[in-house]
């Protein structure tokens, strides 16, 4: 049992994905992304797959208080559990907003203005600002 989702840019099987065991919520899920977004991870670049990894770390370290393969989980979209009767799957742009969502189950849109922002805050706080180097404009 948990309050599970999936934060992925592409519905395709080998895309990157993120699987979140609590905390999938809609509000959670935004705060997640507008954190990283504060936090300079703008877009995905041209390889997602680091970029889903630098977001799954961020969420982990930064509001879990643990390491990646701990309640937040890295695989490709095949391999997750995007059948998970909680929030589903939430798909992502390239500027990290939510564009889809599939599969949301019995669950009504959990929209909660405070708590995104506290979870925001929390994880900003806390995180160090992503660096991309000259070549690479955040």
């Amino acid at each position: 049992m948990g309050n599970r989702a999936v934060i992925t840019p592409s519905m395709q099987p080998k895309a990157p994905s993120i699987y979140l065991h609590w905390n999938g919520g809609r509000c959670s899920v935004e705060a997640f992304l507008e954190a990283a977004r504060r936090l300079g991870l703008r877009h995905l670049q041209a390889d997602p797959t680091a970029d889903m990894d630098r977001l799954a770390e961020l969420i982990a370290r930064h509001f879990f208080n643990g390491q990646v393969g701990f309640t937040v989980y890295r695989q490709v979209l095949r391999l997750a559990d995007t059948s998970n009767c909680d929030n589903g799957t939430f798909v992502i742009d390239r500027g990290l907003r939510i564009i889809h969502r599939y599969g949301a189950g019995w669950r009504n849109e959990e929209v909660d203005p405070e708590k995104t922002a506290a979870i925001v805050e929390r994880i900003v706080q806390r995180a160090p600002i992503f660096t991309y180097g000259p070549e690479v404009a955040p």
